[in-house]
């Protein structure tokens, strides 16, 4: 710097370090209005201190604009050139504006022989905010690679969630699965590998390990939304196991994590029927039944009595069914059924008037 200009900057830098802003830059734009008489280098450093200003007051457009002013004037030690190249990457970024992030992140990694890992998880980050998976996926592999070669523990889990999520945008799903157990095993409070891992063993066809991921979750007491919840009692229904998705269900109904009451007791009976439990089966239904509009449910109720040899309960509940109504084709079941339990309860007479009123239904 000239010696006018650095006594100058003195006053500047002291403006800075109270973040007197305003005053730093009406200095600097001083400086600048001296126009043909101030040396090449003198205008470069100065546009290269209000890039700096208005990138701490994140006035992003402003910065890159003077970055560009500096680095035109072809005056900068590479050093300087390197890192208003490296800053304008991340402001380029800020302004959404992917296509000149990525020119300065190749000039960038030219000019820099040792790279940190952040700044390949920044360009990784860049190129898939870009759509550009790929070359995402290669600058983020070279940052976990020289991640875990340096220091293992230092491994950020924002870099593993970066990884993961380029390999499952490119359905990458067998090279995610090792990045996934590996986040797992260092944060196992995050529901969201729980849910990524299953899923990916899902896509595998590896159906028992995505069940048994998302069953070690449940048993963590992360699964809170009843979609996860209800996924779960389903796979292990799916598996045979339907007592246990049973009684998942009702767990999460007792603890109000699932909406829509009605439905999930519904789900939970059914699941009770499976496991051939009819008495559990017939208390899910009855509440179900009870919170339900229609007499669907108390028909079933019906049924599950029958099967229980249950008569008198059988004709109650298919009563209940036909009062609540919108049975359509199902009320000559409910009909037939009352008919039968009358006759297993030998009340013959009854039993022969009940099974008069099914001969006009078609299905019975």
């Amino acid at each position: 710097l000239s010696t006018s200009i650095y006594k100058k900057m003195t006053t500047v830098q002291e403006a800075l370090q109270t973040e007197d802003y305003p005053a730093a830059i009406t200095q600097l734009n001083a400086i600048l209005a001296r126009g043909d008489k101030l040396k090449a280098y003198d205008k470069a450093k100065s546009y290269e201190m209000l890039a700096n200003i208005y990138a701490a007051q994140n006035q992003y457009a402003k910065s890159a604009n003077y970055s560009l002013e500096a680095i035109a004037l072809k005056v900068l030690d590479l050093e300087s050139e390197k890192n208003i190249h490296h800053r304008l990457i991340y402001l380029y970024f800020f302004l959404e504006d992917y296509d000149r992030a990525i020119t300065y992140i190749n000039i960038w990694f030219k000019q820099e022989a040792q790279p940190q890992v952040k700044a390949y998880f920044a360009a990784a980050q860049i190129f898939a905010a870009n759509q550009q998976m790929q070359q995402a996926l290669s600058y983020a592999q070279k940052g976990m690679k020289k991640a875990k070669a340096t220091q293992e523990s230092t491994v950020k889990e924002s870099w593993y969630k970066l990884l993961v999520a380029i390999q499952l945008n490119l359905k990458n799903f067998a090279q995610a699965q090792p990045y996934l157990e590996e986040a797992l095993s260092q944060w196992p409070g995050n529901l969201e590998y729980y849910q990524q891992l299953s899923a990916v063993h899902f896509e595998l066809k590896q159906e028992k390990d995505a069940w048994a991921i998302l069953s070690l979750a449940y048993q963590n007491s992360l699964l809170d939304k009843a979609v996860d919840i209800n996924r779960l009692a389903q796979q292990y229904r799916y598996h045979n196991y339907p007592d246990k998705g049973a009684r998942i269900l009702q767990q999460g109904l007792n603890q109000k994590a699932l909406s829509s009451p009605e439905k999930y007791w519904e789900a939970a009976a059914n699941a009770w029927l499976q496991a051939r439990e009819w008495q559990h089966a017939e208390k899910a239904l009855n509440i179900a039944a009870n919170m339900s509009s229609a007499g669907k449910l108390w028909l079933q109720l019906c049924q599950t009595a029958t099967q229980g040899e249950k008569w008198q309960a059988a004709i109650n509940y298919c009563h209940k069914a036909i009062k609540k109504g919108s049975l359509e084709k199902e009320e000559g079941t409910a009909r037939y059924l009352i008919a039968m339990a009358k006759y297993y309860q030998n009340k013959l007479t009854e039993a022969a008037s009940a099974f008069e009123h099914c001969t006009s239904w078609e299905k019975t």
